[in-house]
């Protein structure tokens, strides 16, 4: 039986997103995983994936808001905004005083320019493969929302700093457009996503490996840890009604005298289901603590939105 439900799991610089994922595999021996968002190559941190019938609610884990930890170091910009990149410019870093006072002007919503070297596609290619083969493609702005722009620390060239943000948010971006605004030239030299929704880094599968986040550490020679993949079924989480809640969204109970009816996507009613909030909208649907689809209410009517077959939970 496929083994099904929600994984945090803690990446570490210098693994691929797609590596990461590869090990949930083996370890679950199961092809069927995806996950909330990639992080780039240097980049370390939290990874919500989701496994087996759970898949078919990753879209919903997508537009979560993010918070993040990042070193942004002052003086030089690289054309990929972060530490892999090749210098393209090179100004005298500022003050800590002015990196203070541009940062509060980065607070609310703003517009962002996403990096050419990013996942985003133009004209049908992705705009990092257009980038490599020297096409480099006009990226449009977007707004995003910054929640929160803190600084832990600095030294010399390098600030610690804390964002939340909502999804889309690029954080090189905004170490580029920070430093710009400070008269001066910047990129990332690490990066550490610590919260994606309600879910944090440090209830993930392997969060012990990482060090504490510090422009220290952000300037040492990495050790590459390797997840003990043994670890990973213990820490696979099933989806239960109260998860779904803690991830805003609405649940519908399905009487159980109902569940074959349902499970063979028959015609259903309102009252074949006990709602706990609210009346219309998706709802994701429990048959006791047993995940077992979504449907959309409007009125007294229920659309399907998938069924989870009973050997697929």
């Amino acid at each position: 039986m496929t083994k099904s439900g929600i994984l945090l799991l803690a990446k570490t610089a210098g693994s691929t997103s797609f590596r990461s994922l590869n090990q949930v595999k083996r370890a679950l021996d199961t092809k069927k995983v995806g996950h909330s968002g990639t992080l780039d190559l240097f980049a370390e941190g939290l990874l919500v994936v989701a496994v087996g019938s759970c898949t078919k609610i990753i879209e919903d884990f997508t537009l979560f808001d993010k918070e993040y930890e990042a070193v942004i170091q002052f003086g030089t910009e690289t054309d990929t905004l972060d530490p892999q990149g090749q210098i393209v410019k090179t100004v005298p870093s500022p003050t800590k005083e002015v990196v203070l006072q541009a940062m509060s002007r980065f607070v609310g919503e703003i517009n962002q320019v996403p990096p050419q070297y990013s996942a985003i596609h133009v004209d049908g290619k992705r705009a990092s493969d257009l980038a490599r083969s020297g096409k480099m493609p006009e990226m449009k702005s977007r707004k995003v929302k910054i929640y929160s722009f803190e600084m832990k620390d600095f030294y010399e060239n390098f600030a610690h700093v804390k964002v939340s943000c909502s999804k889309g948010t690029y954080i090189r971006s905004l170490a580029r457009d920070l430093a710009e605004k400070c008269g001066s030239a910047g990129h990332l030299k690490a990066l550490r996503r610590t919260k994606i929704g309600p879910f944090a880094l440090e209830n993930a599968c392997g969060a012990n490996l990482l060090p504490p986040f510090s422009i220290e550490n952000a300037l040492a020679d990495k050790v590459e840890q390797t997840i003990n993949l043994a670890e990973i079924p213990d820490c696979l989480m099933v989806f239960t009604p109260e998860i779904s809640e803690k991830c805003g969204a609405k649940n519908a109970f399905l009487h159980e005298s109902r569940l074959s009816d349902f499970l063979c996507g028959k015609k259903l009613k309102p009252a074949d289901f006990a709602f706990n909030e609210g009346c219309d909208g998706d709802f994701n649907v429990f048959c006791g603590e047993n995940f077992v689809g979504k449907i959309h209410r409007d009125g007294k009517k229920v659309v399907y939105r998938f069924v989870i077959p009973e050997g697929n939970r």
